[in-house]
């Protein structure tokens, strides 16, 4: 499977549409106005149902994380926390007593008091009781919390961890020492490891320091731990950041019973806004090119060396057959794709001139230079075969930047300014390009989002927005002789 969210649009408008309206359009802001779930969990007793719903505050400029919980009986649900910014993680308890949440302090939806510096740094994790309807702290000193899971019992949890006072030292240092320069490998070492714990609970009175126990360190950071019973293991996933290593990206565990054996479970070989664009009259295709998943290994594996120009044959042959059977208009015809589906309308549109535009998000031109920037490089180093220096052909034969001065196309690009996975310098070096040939280009540029723009609901929005605008001017309002 590829290692990042990916998509390619291919948005073609239709010769004619007959269709019989059987509801109220969508409007644009409809489109954005929605909750959606990022969890679901009933209770080990089944009687009652755990979920977080995600609204957008448009007034705040962020993204609302709310935790409800629903008794199915009363039917009736109860506000549990909220947390701006930030999703909470909710466990149940084996018993189904209790629910243990990791959240900022202060933005809890029934704890008051002003918060600390260290409150407004730090996540905690806090008890709710369902016996008892209260939300409290766990006493754990000075860690920054990752992620966490119940033992067997109610009385243990599991915890990833790092150490507050490692990292309050490291930036002393780098203050005085240093003088805010930074030894990058050494910082990426401690900001990819952590510490598991266990912890044990003193349930009638939860004000009492916790007691802990080390279980092991390790190398890189984790983003899911789980605790298997009937084995004494714990399961984990690593977080993926800065995945140099296959290694990062296996599932792992720990026996208990031998906490100095660490295991791999896994053995990996690799790594919409499309109704909106369909409620406004286009066809989308959405191509499953090679490199995409749903056939196997061997149609995942077969673009390297070439994981542009293959897929992009497949892309356009998909186009022909399309204008071939009469459904889509050969002479209003656009491309566009974010992440992979960036790459490769950067691409495509090196390759022909009959897309009358192009929305390029987040997108590579030199595949050498993200290679050394991204917070992935391995994906980079799959798809080419080797390192830059390695294979160098396959870097220059596959790079946007060395065939731009082909382009024809008018071209969108959007870019979140913080982006570690598609570094923004490479739209910007598509813009500039573009510009000096003076091929029609708008760059816009989003400040504090990463890869996924999902910080700020409103740049979601526009970003849509500006696409629809471009696709408007260059395609849709075009004369055809």
């Amino acid at each position: 499977m590829m290692l990042m969210k990916i998509f390619l649009l291919l948005i073609l408008q239709l010769f004619s549409c007959f269709s019989i309206e059987t509801k109220p359009r969508l409007t644009f802001d409809e489109f954005f106005d929605y909750t959606r779930y990022s969890l679901l969990e009933f209770s080990p007793t089944g009687r009652h149902l755990l979920f977080q719903t995600i609204c957008p505050s448009w007034n705040t400029s962020s993204y609302q994380h709310a935790l409800w919980l629903y008794d199915i009986e009363k039917q009736t649900k109860k506000l549990i926390a909220t947390n701006t910014f930030i999703p909470i993680q909710a466990k149940w308890s084996p018993s189904g007593n209790y629910i243990a949440l990791l959240l900022k302090s202060y933005s809890l939806g029934n704890v008051t008091g002003r918060p600390s510096i260290n409150d407004l740094f730090l996540q905690r994790i806090y008890l709710y009781s369902l016996i008892s309807d209260k939300l409290l702290p766990i006493k754990i000193e000075k860690h920054i919390f990752l992620t966490f899971t119940w033992s067997n019992n109610d009385s243990s949890l599991y915890i990833a961890t790092k150490s507050f006072w490692s990292f309050y030292k490291q930036n002393i240092l780098y203050q005085h020492e240093w003088k805010n320069a930074v030894p990058y490998r050494e910082k990426m070492q401690f900001i990819h490891s952590c510490s598991i714990y266990r912890i044990d609970l003193n349930l009638n009175n939860l004000s009492l320091p916790v007691k802990r126990k080390f279980i092991r360190h390790l190398s890189f950071s984790i983003s899911q731990l789980l605790y298997v019973s009937f084995e004494e293991q714990l399961i984990f996933l690593p977080s993926p950041t800065t995945s140099e290593d296959l290694g990062d990206l296996e599932i792992y565990s720990i026996n208990l019973q031998n906490t100095s054996k660490l295991s791999k479970l896994t053995n990996n070989e690799v790594v919409e806004w499309s109704s909106l664009a369909a409620s406004e009259g286009w066809l989308v295709l959405e191509p499953n090119y090679r490199g995409s998943t749903g056939y196997g290994d061997q149609f995942v594996n077969e673009i390297q060396h070439r994981p542009l120009s293959k897929p992009g044959k497949d892309i356009l042959y998909g186009v022909d057959q399309l204008i071939k059977d009469g459904i889509a208009d050969p002479y209003r015809l656009a491309v566009g794709g974010y992440s992979y589906g960036g790459y490769l309308t950067n691409w495509l549109i090196t390759q022909t001139k009959r897309f009358n535009a192009a929305l390029s998000g987040a997108g590579v031109v030199d595949l050498a230079s993200a290679w050394g920037r991204m917070d992935q490089p391995l994906v980079i180093r799959y798809l080419f075969g080797g390192l830059p220096w390695e294979v160098p052909s396959s870097y220059q034969n596959e790079a946007p930047i060395y065939y731009l001065n082909r382009v024809r196309t008018p071209t969108h690009i959007i870019t979140g300014e913080d982006d570690k996975r598609v570094p923004a310098s490479e739209s910007y070096i598509l813009e500039r390009a573009l510009y000096h040939l003076g091929i029609p280009v708008q760059l816009i540029t989003f400040p504090n989002e990463g890869h996924s723009l999902n910080d700020n609901p409103w740049y979601g929005k526009i970003k849509i927005r500006e696409e629809l605008k471009w696709l408007q001017k260059y395609v849709a309002n075009i004369t055809v002789a």
